[in-house]
């Protein structure tokens, strides 16, 4: 084996030709280099700086998977400062912390939410960085577009000339349509004043607005009621970002009822218009600040009814105004009533029916087939009237179709000491306290202006109110005690 070196091949003559148009261009450089080689060094120091500068900016931005990794832990660990520094809200949504903390709870709470929505930024991560990672997200359900656009928060994607592309975690915006059903209805987002409906137009499209939890109400007011009504959104992983809320105001009406057309209606001491024209009335608030009643004008005065409150188990209320109301009536009504007690003791006494004189003819007809009765069986009767109570809180008031006179049925308690004998029975028993619940009709006689009783029956043939447990316990019961 020789130990000489190898020589170098030799230059070709092209390679030669080159060689020394390299060596005249260095050496025409030369004095341009001495002589600029201050301004070149500052100049090509400040490029290598810019240089050094764009890419210290784009750090940790190009890598869209270490970006959705810092997204994460943020939310995991609730720092809203570090997620307010990595997203970009999309265009014309303005970015608010209070949002992005609602974001950052329910993704904390709600692990559905944060495990799908971690998989969606992930799987879209990987799909820009071309990593082998994308094979990890199987995306049979969704085309690539349909990834790109799903996701409350997702990778977006910054393309730059000549730079690395950068990536930030978008923000998608939701529109909430407030819907409701009435004209002159104020709608609020959040207790903020956003429109105010019209018969032509019953929603608004509020938005953009950050995913987050929003408080949306309608409010209209009227003269007897305030009606309201809300209903809270969460915008949180939702596939239309087009989200609805209804807010349909419901107003509350009471049934108007009377037995007479002509009775003035009054809401809280105002006079609304004639029963027969309100048979329901409303809206109303029901909470018990809205009072009903009744007036109208009979033969013998001006009628009205008590006041009711409305409250939320009023369905209907009854406006027939008490024929008793004024204490004009009612004396009347009391007087009649004990007259009538003080002539039954006496004619049944004295077997003889001429002694009545407030009863209708029907009534009188009827007492006076009664004493025939005891006449005819030879029947003693002796008595003594005590007083009377009436309870004027359930009277039944109404016009009769058949004579065309005002009725009224009014419950009465006859307090006497009684009793009655017969030839063959009874000759010794003695009298008697007692207390007959009985209910008397009084018809009011036009021609003659006065109340006369037309009927009288005991608490088992008459209406029911007699078991009621209140009946002669109100304000309304009026006693009377007699010498």
């Amino acid at each position: 084996m020789s130990n000489s070196e190898p020589k170098e091949p030799e230059k070709s003559k092209q390679e030669s030709q080159e060689d020394s148009q390299w060596k005249t261009l260095l050496q025409n450089l030369s004095p341009l280099i001495v002589k600029h080689k201050k301004k070149l060094i500052i100049a090509g120091s400040a490029l290598v700086g810019c240089l050094l500068l764009i890419l210290l900016f784009t750090s940790g931005q190009t890598d869209p998977e270490e970006l959705v990794h810092q997204f994460e832990m943020a939310v995991v660990t609730g720092d809203v400062d570090k997620v307010k520094g990595l997203v970009e809200p999309d265009d014309g949504l303005e970015l608010e912390d209070k949002y992005l903390k609602q974001f950052i709870d329910h993704a904390q709470t709600e692990p559905e939410y944060h495990d799908s929505l971690m998989w969606l930024l992930n799987a879209q991560a990987a799909h820009y960085a071309q990593s082998e990672s994308v094979l990890q997200y199987g995306t049979d359900a969704m085309t690539t577009a349909e990834l790109k656009k799903a996701g409350d928060y997702y990778v977006k994607e910054n393309k730059r000339t000549l730079l690395p592309d950068t990536y930030s975690i978008g923000i998608r915006p939701y529109y909430i349509t407030l819907e409701t059903n009435k004209p002159k209805a104020k709608l609020k987002v959040d207790d903020e004043h956003v429109f105010e409906t019209t018969k032509k137009k019953q929603e608004y499209r509020y938005g953009p607005v950050m995913p987050g939890i929003y408080l949306t109400q309608a409010s209209r007011k009227y003269e007897y009621a305030d009606l309201s009504t809300k209903e809270k959104v969460t915008l949180f992983g939702h596939h239309s970002r087009k989200v609805p809320a209804h807010l349909n105001l419901h107003e509350e009406t009471v049934k108007i009822d009377s037995s007479f057309g002509h009775v003035t209606l009054f809401i809280n001491g105002k006079k609304v218009g004639k029963a027969k024209d309100h048979e329901t009335f409303g809206p109303l608030t029901k909470d018990g600040s809205i009072k009903i009643h009744g007036e109208a004008d009979f033969p013998w005065g001006k009628a009205k009814s008590s006041p009711t409150a409305v409250d939320e188990e009023t369905d209907t209320i009854d406006i027939t105004p008490d024929p008793f109301s004024s204490d004009k009536a009612e004396k009347q009504a009391i007087q009649v009533v004990n007259q009538y007690v003080k002539e039954r003791v006496a004619a049944y006494k004295k077997l003889d029916a001429s002694l009545f004189t407030v009863l209708d003819d029907n009534a009188k007809k009827s007492e006076t087939e009664a004493i025939k009765s005891m006449k005819e069986y030879e029947k003693t009767y002796l008595g003594t009237a005590l007083g009377t109570r009436i309870d004027f809180s359930y009277t039944e008031f109404n016009k009769n179709d058949e004579t065309d006179r005002y009725e009224v049925k009014v419950p009465v308690e006859f307090h006497v000491k009684e009793v009655t004998r017969g030839k063959y029975f009874g000759s010794d028993d003695p009298m008697e306290e007692e207390f007959k619940e009985m209910t008397l009709t009084l018809t009011y006689q036009e021609k003659q202006k006065k109340w006369l009783v037309s009927e009288v029956k005991d608490r088992y043939t008459t209406i029911d109110y007699w078991s009621d447990d209140n009946i002669m316990k109100g304000k309304r019961v009026k006693k009377s005690t007699f010498n």
